[in-house]
C-alpha cells in the first residue's frame, strides 16, 4: 500500500455519530480511484465497490435504503459486491478493510453494517448482477469530533475497546501452547494489528497458529455456536476473517516481510468442533 498501514489500524475506530459536512471532492475522488484499484481478493473473487451519495435525500427517502437509527447518518455509504462462490466473503472483507484503512488515512470515519440495511435498494443503486450478493456496506464520512451519548452506550454494550489477549489468539506449534510474546520478532507487530481488528460484534473470531520450524502463519475461524447450529446467508466472521487477514498481510508488507496465501491445512489438532482451518501465509 501506498501509506502507513499500521498508522491507520492504530487510528481506526467505529464511527456512529458524523458531521453532516459533505465530504470533499477531492477526498471523494482519492477514495473511488482507490476502490477502483481494488478489484481481486486473496482467494481470487472479484469485488467491486462504488462511493455512494445519499446525503441529498429526505428523510422518508433515505428510510427506503435501511434502518440506522443507531448512526447519525452522513449519508455517504460504501456500497459493494461479490459473486457467489466460496471464499467471497473472506475476499470481501480482506478488500473492503483495506479501503476502509485508506479512508482512514483521508480523515475519514467508517462504520461496518451487516445489518439493518435494505439490500435490495442498495443493490438497485450499483446495478447488482445477477449472482452477485451484497453482504455488507459502510457508512463513512467526517467524524463528529464529540461522541453521543447514544454511541457511548453501543460502544459500551458490544465492548468495542476491549480485545482478547494474545495468549487466546495466537499460538505456536499447536492450539495447546500460546505464542511466545517476549521476542523482538517484527511478526508481533503484525499480529497486534490483527488484535486490533474489527469484528461483528467484537467477537474477534480469528486464530493463528505460527509454524515452529517455517516462517508459516495458520489462521482459523473461530465459528459462534449460534452460527454453527444455524447458519445464515451471510457469515459476518467469515467477513471478519477476511478482514483479520488484511491486517496481517499489510502489516507484514510494511515491515519488509513478503508472502503469500495458500490453502494447505496443517492437520494441527483443533481445540473444538467450532474451529475451522482457513488459510495459510508464507514467507
Amino acid at each position: 500500500m501506498d501509506f502507513n498501514i499500521l498508522d491507520a489500524i492504530t487510528k481506526r475506530t467505529s464511527i456512529r455519530s458524523f458531521s453532516m459536512d459533505p465530504i470533499p471532492r477531492e477526498t471523494k475522488q482519492k477514495l473511488q480511484n482507490f476502490m477502483d484499484g481494488q478489484k481481486i481478493g486473496p482467494f481470487g473473487s472479484n469485488v467491486r465497490f462504488s462511493l455512494e451519495d445519499l446525503s441529498h435525500l429526505s428523510p422518508l427517502e433515505s428510510k427506503v435504503y435501511g434502518s440506522f437509527s443507531l448512526i447519525r447518518s452522513t449519508g455517504y455509504f460504501i456500497v459493494g459486491a461479490v459473486y457467489s462462490k466460496e471464499y467471497n466473503l473472506e475476499d470481501y472483507g480482506y478488500v473492503l478493510e483495506k479501503i476502509i484503512l485508506y479512508a482512514t488515512q483521508l480523515g475519514l470515519g467508517s462504520c461496518w453494517l451487516g445489518a439493518f440495511f435494505n439490500r435490495t435498494a442498495f443493490g438497485q443503486r450499483i446495478q447488482q448482477q445477477e449472482s452477485e450478493i451484497i453482504p455488507a456496506i459502510v457508512m463513512i464520512g467526517n467524524p463528529n469530533q464529540n461522541r453521543s451519548l447514544m454511541e457511548k452506550s453501543v460502544r459500551l454494550l458490544v465492548k468495542a475497546e476491549k480485545r482478547k489477549p494474545f495468549s487466546s489468539l495466537f499460538f505456536q506449534g499447536d492450539f495447546a501452547t500460546p505464542i511466545n510474546c517476549s521476542g523482538k520478532n517484527k511478526y508481533l507487530l503484525a499480529l497486534e494489528m490483527v488484535r486490533k481488528a474489527p469484528s461483528s460484534i467484537n467477537r474477534q473470531p480469528w486464530r493463528i497458529v505460527k509454524d515452529l520450524h517455517s516462517k508459516k502463519f495458520h489462521f482459523y475461524l473461530q465459528h459462534s455456536f449460534r452460527e454453527i447450529s444455524s447458519p445464515e446467508t451471510i457469515n459476518m466472521q467469515r467477513i471478519d476473517m477476511g478482514i483479520a487477514m488484511a491486517h496481517f498481510f499489510e502489516s507484514m508488507a510494511q515491515l519488509d516481510y513478503t508472502g503469500t496465501w495458500s490453502i494447505n491445512d496443517p492437520d494441527i489438532r483443533l481445540p473444538n468442533k467450532q474451529t475451522q482451518y482457513i488459510t495459510t501465509w508464507t514467507s
